[in-house]
This record gives C-alpha cells, structure tokens and sequence, in this order.
C-alpha cells in the first residue's frame, strides 16, 4: 500500500498523473490539453486511396445515392464494384440474387401485340415485310420510313410522319406521294457518309423502337442497320427489335433481361454475341447456357430450340452485346 503524505496539495497529490483519453472524458478536455495528451499516441494507419480524397468523397456519396434510389424502387439487394477494364475505370451493379426482369412481352407473328402502341415504327428499304403483318404492328404506332420504305408503308396503307432518304432505291412519284400524304420529307444527295436509316435515326424523337425493312438485300446493309441499331440503343437505353414477317431479333446489353412469350412455332432460336464476347444465361430451350462466354468471332449458339410445352423462354445478358434471333417457320400462324 503507498501511503499519501500529508499537507500535500491537490496538484501535489496528482503530479505525474495522466487520466486516459475516452470518449467520455474528451469532451471536457481543452483542447490544446487534449492534443497534448494525443500527441504522443501512435496514429492510425491511413488507407490507401486509389483517388484524390475528394474524387474518392464523391464517388461514395454517388454510389450510396443510386444505391439508395434501387433500393426505394423494391430493386432487391445490390453491391457495387469498381473494376479495371482495358484502362478506364468502370462501376458495375451486381444484384443478388438475380437480376430483375427489365422487360417482358409477348412474342406473335401477326399482331400489333408484337410491342406496345408507344413504340416508334421505323421502316427502312431492305426485304419489305407482307402488307398484312405491316398494317397489324402499324396500329396506333408514329411511322419513320427511310427511303424505300415509304413504298411499303403505303402498299399496306400506312401513312409515314416522315421519310428520309436521298430516292436511289426508291422513286420521285412514291416521294410525292408522301408529300401529297403530309408525310414530312428530308431529301438528301446521294453523295454522302450516313446511310438513309443512320439519317433517320440521328432525327429521330426518344423512345422504343421496332425497325422492319432490315432483313433481306445485301449484307452490308444488314451489318450496317444492326449495329447502327445497337449503337442507338446503347446511346439511349431503349429498346430495340428488328423483325418483320420472317424473322425477329431484339438487342440485350449488359445487364438486361428478358421473357418472351412466343405465340407462334419458330424454326430457330438463336443467341448472336454482338461485341468481343458476353456472357448469357438461356433456359426454356433444349440446350440451356449458364453463365456461358459467347465469341464474336465463334458464334456456336444458333439453331436452338424451345422445349415442348414451354411458355416462356428467358434470357440475360450479363455483359456485352447480343441479339436474341428468332426465324418463324413456314406458315406459322
């Protein structure tokens, strides 16, 4: 036991004394005492940050308020990753455990149900689709024509709000018919880069799309109108469907998916990469994929099949870019 002199002061009896720095007591330390206390302590190591502090300030708070707004719209759980690619700095969103459908509709081979009355219409000059099937998903539906396109929308007695073209596949007498319609006309000189659909989707208002007159033709302009068609898509995040009588295809980017509902008999169904590679999940079909690589320069997903007594088949793209192809078989109605 150590015994306390006596007739010591209170300062006396503390000298040599250092209370402990806590949270309880911090608050009532001067300042300068309590830096003076902390001085000797040994600070905490820093983290390293990849970004200037204030880019790094900024990005949390970005990620915690998009975060905040997925969860708000009943989303579902959500991470967030911040990863390298070819030397830009990319943010991906991870949903667990699955993502949400971001579109679903019904596939038919003759109906307006084929997309939604909001969609816009382009029609451009490749294989023209049957009148029938033009008038059908025509309804209620602003039409956008390039060129020789305007021919099939009056064959199937469809008036265009607009055509765009510079007439080398078409004729004065169909652009005067448009004119005579009080369809809005952009004539351009043949002598030039874009093509007539690439003009005509620059002008185009916002919104879905569903483009016929695409397939058929020569394969330059098939390879050109798809991927024109995608790089819109990316641009604007719409959806995007190819399709006519014949054949269907509809554009996936990363993180989408979906369900179709097929209503008439396919003879194909297949999955194009349309970048370097994606990676895909594909059920309702007789050869499944999960979690499966897809090469641009290795297409072997084609010629698939629904299962029998199947209702739906669904697909999602995980990364990349691909096309969801679909050829109806012969006489399907």
């Amino acid at each position: 036991m150590v015994k306390i002199k006596k007739g010591l002061s209170d300062a006396d009896m503390l000298k040599g004394f250092s209370e402990e720095l806590t949270f309880e007591n911090g608050m009532y330390v001067d300042e300068k005492d309590k830096q003076s206390k902390l001085k000797g302590a040994k600070a905490p190591a820093k983290k390293e940050l990849l970004l200037p502090e204030d880019a790094q300030e900024r990005l949390n708070r970005f990620l915690l308020e998009i975060s905040m707004e997925w969860l708000k719209n009943k989303n579902g759980d959500c991470t967030w990753k911040v990863l390298k690619e070819n030397g830009q700095i990319v943010i991906k969103l991870f949903v667990w455990p699955e993502l949400e459908l971001r579109v679903m509709f019904h596939v038919k081979h003759h109906a307006a149900a084929l997309s939604p009355a909001d969609t816009l219409l382009v029609v451009a000059g490749g294989r023209g689709p049957k009148t029938e099937w033009l008038h059908s998903v025509s309804s209620d539906k602003k039409i956008y024509c390039a060129d020789r396109g305007a021919e099939y929308c009056f064959a199937a007695g469809c008036v265009p709000a607009e055509l765009f073209g510079d007439c080398d596949s078409s004729s004065q007498a169909v652009y005067r018919q448009a004119r005579a319609a009080g369809t809005e006309v952009h004539s351009f000189n043949p002598a030039k880069d874009d093509t007539d659909l690439q003009l005509l989707l620059h002008n185009l208002p916002e919104g879905d799309i569903l483009a016929s007159g695409i397939w058929g033709g020569r394969f330059d302009h098939l390879y050109s109108n798809v991927y024109t068609l995608l790089g819109v898509k990316k641009q604007r995040g719409c959806r995007v469907i190819l399709a006519d009588d014949k054949e269907f295809m509809l554009l996936l980017t990363e993180g989408e998916s979906v369900e179709l509902k097929l209503q008439a008999a396919e003879e194909a169904v297949s999955l194009l990469p349309l970048s370097e590679s994606t990676v895909v999940d594909f059920t309702g079909v007789r050869w499944p994929l999960q979690q499966a690589t897809l090469r641009q320069l290795y297409p072997y997903a084609i010629s698939n099949e629904v299962l029998e007594g199947t209702e739906k088949i669904r697909c999602t793209c995980h990364s990349g870019a691909l096309g969801i192809y679909i050829r109806w078989a012969e006489g399907s109605k």
